[in-house]
């Protein structure tokens, strides 16, 4: 009887787990309801967003608010179905034990024998099962845990769907782990978000450089960021290292406060009374000036060394104990230190300055350093001299020519160029750069300094560094280091030098631009650059905010009446432009414009603005709707004029397109930020450009490359006497959409013609070597770098130009020929 009864009792203990596991399948709290769709879809938007974001485009509506929004919408989902899962488990645990109690309870009035006389006995089996309670006969209690391991695993399916799809599962472990990835996802969108805060440079204290920009045949422009030169005003109270700028550290035990120094150096005379009062040296604006000397190398037939040894003066000798001949390589001698220009240098430049020293060599070495004015000492920054070499007088470039000789060497054989040679020269070109661009896990604040302890990826544009620069890394690689100089003589950077707007826009604020500026330049990518080659350019349209033109209408057309306003956020954007950009560009034409013009050798350069003066791209294109502006379109005509005859190359520089075929159905930004919204204006200007031979345009900001030909409307076919290329980004993003075509804008009319396109490439950039050596057929060799490698590479065969008598010795020679004395050789 006992056995028959023990068998009726078994199956109410495990069937109810068995009815629990099959009740929470179907129950209808953890069906797909419309939060899980909700989780679902913000779930995908958010890794598919920040995947692009950091990756692909870091575009602003990313940035924010889509990113943001996503994730929070998906952890609000997630909160939801985890509050969900959680009350269900409780409520199974709290059935379980109700079952339990119930079936005690049953068992307890099976096992008692109930007597007439109102007494009760107790049976062998309930004796047994009491000393026995957690018998197979009673049923256990469920603990919480237990009761959340009755949900059913996941099948191989269901992981799948959940890893694409993203939304949560049955299992509270698994849930925690997706939304674990979701959150650290979510802190390399803030790392990248963020980043321009991450490093030091973004306060003003923290960030020294200096650099040679412009470079002419007799000048060259010094631009540096000196942060406090004499130390804050605090350390003079406090007892400040003489010399020594705020934020640097010294060797020197001395210490003196700035009052003491003064009044020491009084007291002993040395100085004739130079220094009266500490403040006043504090106060002063100028606190440092450049110094300059030539450079000889000993051995070298240089300008300066044409003599004999035994006539050498005494400050041309070599340095002692360092012979030309001790390892093969020239030693330089010194020369005295000369007085440059001094350097205005207050916070209200953000501590920026430039200077030009004037009066020098052409085709001459010379290495600078700074001094401190109040006593005549080198200061810390930079640390050793550095050195820039002056560019040819492009005077000689005429008399330097051969007559209807081919031109020896290979193309972009950087060692066979000479530094001094007028007619043959290479120099660089891009447009569009972006720091930290792609974002990579490996440089997650984090985990990146422990990768940079161990020794993995910390080398400069190492995987593992921060604010760096893969294209600068690149173009450093291929020209700068492990060259005694640069292969490349001087680099046109074509705007978007920064990206104020991107992935956020700081608003209209000096200070929000500035920091995007010290950003870049704090970049070690960038300085590697920078301290050795000369980096000119012009602003775009992201050093102030997208698409931006100077000119914004006040009021709606009427009567074909439109009023004008200057761009607020321009005149901010361009304070920090100039102290960091401007400052070291070739002079401006006119007071407070950006365009310029230069010339290197036998290449004529004009750098157009096609930004601050832009009439607005949505009126209608008819005659007096400018790009240029009236007073720069009429300086270009001038200088076409100038150059016409005298420069053998002439190179346009347009920070956007000057072709119109960009602009297919999905780029919508070509057809309004570039040129093909001015073709009145274009036509115009190539009505006259046509006429001038060898004439080059070098644009960017479309992140793709283009070699095109252009002419104006209505000419015959097959002419093209003006050629454009167009290249970026130097690092940033490309679109794998192909928005360029012959079928776009003017291609199908004839006047444009599609030599090349790469849109493909984070990292481009043009080499253009300039070879006017032979007078009958000049040339430039134009090669297109894509990820520090070769991709294209054509040539541009020029029009040779009559020798100009008004040359440096084509004046005397022509006068001493009329009087029939002909010496055997000029110079």
């Amino acid at each position: 009887m006992t056995k028959k009864r023990e068998a009726s009792l078994m199956p109410d203990s495990t069937d109810h787990r068995s009815s629990s596991s099959s009740s929470l399948d179907e129950d209808p709290l953890l069906s797909r309801g419309v939060s899980d769709t909700v989780q679902m879809v913000a779930s995908i938007i958010f890794r598919v967003a920040t995947f692009i974001f950091l990756r692909w485009i870091p575009s602003r509506p990313l940035g924010w608010p889509v990113i943001p929004m996503a994730y929070a919408l998906y952890s609000v989902t997630w909160l939801l179905h985890d509050w969900r899962v959680r009350s269900y488990v409780s409520s199974l645990f709290k059935e379980s034990q109700l079952r339990a109690a119930k079936q005690d309870l049953k068992q307890l009035g099976e096992q008692v024998k109930v007597e007439a006389s109102g007494q009760h006995t107790e049976t062998e089996e309930a004796v047994e099962n009491e000393a026995k309670p957690n018998g197979a006969v009673v049923p256990r209690n469920m603990t919480p845990r237990e009761a959340e391991l009755e949900l059913r695993p996941l099948s191989a399916w269901e992981t799948v769907q959940t890893l694409v799809l993203g939304h949560s599962t049955r299992s509270r472990r698994v849930n925690l782990a997706y939304f674990a990835a979701h959150a650290l996802l979510f802190l390399f969108y803030l790392d990248f978000f963020t980043s321009p805060y991450l490093y030091p440079s973004h306060l003003e204290h923290n960030l020294y450089f200096s650099r040679v920009g412009a470079i002419g045949p007799t000048s060259a422009t010094v631009h540096v960021r000196y942060p406090y030169p004499l130390g804050p005003p605090d350390d003079y109270s406090q007892g400040g290292i003489v010399g020594l700028p705020f934020g640097k550290g010294n060797e020197r035990a001395e210490r003196a406060t700035w009052g003491a120094l003064i009044e020491e150096e009084a007291t002993d005379g040395s100085l004739g009374g130079f220094l009266h009062d500490g403040n006043e040296v504090f106060r002063n604006p100028e606190p440092l000036r450049v110094v300059y000397r030539e450079v000889i190398d000993v051995g070298a037939p240089s300008r300066s060394r044409r003599r004999s040894p035994s006539s050498a003066s005494d400050d041309e000798a070599a340095l002692p104990g360092s012979p030309a001949s001790i390892d093969g390589r020239p030693r330089a001698a010194q020369r005295r230190w000369e007085r440059g220009p001094l350097l205005h240098i207050t916070a209200q430049s953000d501590w920026t300055a430039s200077g030009t020293i004037e009066n020098l060599w052409p085709a001459t070495q010379y290495e600078w350093r700074l001094a401190f004015v109040h006593n005549s000492t080198f200061a810390p920054e930079p640390v050793r001299a550095r050195r820039f070499l002056t560019w040819p007088d492009p005077r000689l470039a005429a008399e330097a020519k051969t007559r209807g000789q081919e031109a020896d060497g290979k193309a972009f054989d950087f060692d066979s160029i000479p530094q001094d040679d007028p007619n043959h020269f290479v120099f660089g070109t891009s447009s569009c750069v972006k720091p930290d661009f792609p974002w990579a896990p490996t440089q997650f604040w984090a985990w990146s300094w422990l990768l940079r302890l161990t020794g993995f990826g910390d080398q400069t544009g190492g995987f593992a560094t921060r604010n760096r620069v893969q294209g600068f890394d690149k173009l450093a690689t291929n020209t700068v280091i492990g060259r005694e100089w640069p292969a490349l003589r001087f680099f046109l950077q074509l705007g978007d030098l920064i990206y104020a707007d991107v992935p956020r826009w700081g608003g209209p604020t000096t200070a929000a631009y500035r920091k995007m500026y010290r950003n870049l330049f704090a970049s070690d990518s960038f300085r590697r650059v920078y301290e050795r080659l000369p980096v000119i350019g012009i602003y775009d349209d992201h050093e102030v905010v997208n698409n931006w033109g100077g000119k914004v209408i006040v009021e709606e057309p009427k009567e074909g009446v439109v009023l004008f306003k200057e761009r607020e956020s321009f005149e901010p954007a361009n304070v920090a432009w100039k102290e960091y950009v401007g400052k070291a560009n070739p002079t401006s034409l006119d007071d407070d414009e950006s365009y310029y013009t230069f010339r290197y050798g036998d290449a004529a350069f004009f750098v157009w603005d096609t930004r601050k003066h832009r009439i607005p791209a949505e009126l209608d294109d008819i005659e007096g709707k400018t790009m240029l502006g009236w007073k720069q379109r009429d300086a270009f005509i001038r200088w076409l004029g100038a150059v016409n005859s005298t420069a053998t190359f002439k190179f346009v520089v347009s920070s956007v397109p000057f072709t119109t075929l960009w602009g297919g159905p999905l780029d919508i930004d070509s057809k309004s930020d570039s040129w093909a919204a001015y073709q009145t204006e274009r036509e115009e200007l190539l009505a006259v450009m046509q006429f001038v031979p060898n004439i080059i345009v070098l644009s960017g900001d479309r992140h793709e490359f283009a070699a095109v030909g252009i002419a104006p409307q209505g000419t015959r076919e097959h002419y093209h006497p003006i050629t454009e290329f167009s290249t970026s980004p130097l690092n940033m993003f490309y679109l794998p959409v192909r928005t360029l075509s012959q079928d776009n804008g003017l291609g199908p009319t004839g006047a444009e013609r599609l030599y090349k396109y790469v849109p493909d490439g984070n990292v481009k950039w043009t080499e253009l070597e300039v070879d006017t050596r032979d007078a009958v057929t000049p040339f430039v060799n134009v090669r297109l770098m894509v990820d520090g490698k070769e991709v294209y590479r054509t040539k541009v065969v020029g029009k040779g130009l009559r020798s100009p008598t008004l040359a440096l010795g084509g004046l005397a020679k022509t006068f001493f020929e009329l009087l029939r004395w002909r010496p055997a050789r000029w110079f």
